[in-house]
């Protein structure tokens, strides 16, 4: 059997909040990724970038959702969602960092 204390992280592995700070990386740049494919998918499916301002504002107000996609609205939310993961990975690195006081648990 082992000599090692069930309690006792195995040499080479990862501390738990550190794990989990790298699963929600991962995440989040998995996230990154595919946003932007699932924009140019659904470009291309409805036909690319509107040109002119008169056929954006023709397309919303036929479609209104087909208009917000057209003007890269997947985008929107991939760059706002970007900068939210960015400040929550950032704070959870942080909290990681940072000293417990004496007698309390991390």
């Amino acid at each position: 059997m082992s000599d090692m204390k069930r309690d006792e992280p195995a040499q080479g592995s990862v501390d738990a909040g550190w794990r989990s700070a790298c699963q929600f990386g991962g995440w989040a740049a998995l996230v990154s990724l595919l946003a932007p494919l699932a924009t140019m998918v659904v470009l291309f499916n409805l036909g690319g970038p509107l040109e002119t301002a008169e056929e954006t504002f023709t397309v919303l107000r036929d479609s209104r959702l087909e208009g917000l996609f057209r003007l890269e609205l997947l985008t929107l939310f991939n760059v706002g969602a970007y900068y939210l993961w960015f400040f929550l990975i950032g704070r959870r690195l942080l909290e990681l960092g940072r000293p417990t006081p004496p007698g309390t648990r991390p």
